[in-house]
């Protein structure tokens, strides 16, 4: 395909990004970032990133029981509300799902071929 339609990837399939996978790995010269294994937003790594520094800890031990422990540890008082959440993130093994807490929904595979326009779900 050629002309604006491939340009704009319209007309094919594409790779679908979703939170418990793909769609936030940053790379920076070909490095990932400890940091896309949590639940912390790219936008407060810089801050996850002094927490970590200022707590004496290492950003390659995150996940690790240690790390869990002396995270938990540190004091939020001295860094903004958002600092909370981060430690938070921070807290849990690597790769950890927040969804996973939740009981999944009950759904039919047939259910979305019998809505109709005007049905109250």
């Amino acid at each position: 395909s050629s002309g604006i339609n491939a340009e704009y990837g319209v007309g094919r399939k594409r790779k679908k990004k979703t939170a418990a996978g793909g769609g936030k790995k940053r790379k920076t010269d070909g490095v990932i970032d400890y940091l896309d294994q949590t639940s912390v937003h790219p936008e407060c790594y810089e801050l996850a990133d002094q927490i970590i520094r200022e707590a004496g800890l290492d950003k390659k031990d995150i996940g690790t029981e240690s790390f869990i422990q002396k995270i938990k540890m540190v004091d939020i008082g001295q860094y903004p509300s958002l600092s909370c959440q981060i430690i938070s993130s921070l807290s849990q093994p690597i790769n950890y799902d927040y969804r996973s807490q939740f009981s999944q929904p009950l759904l039919r595979s047939s259910a979305t071929s019998e809505v109709r326009v005007g049905m109250v779900m």
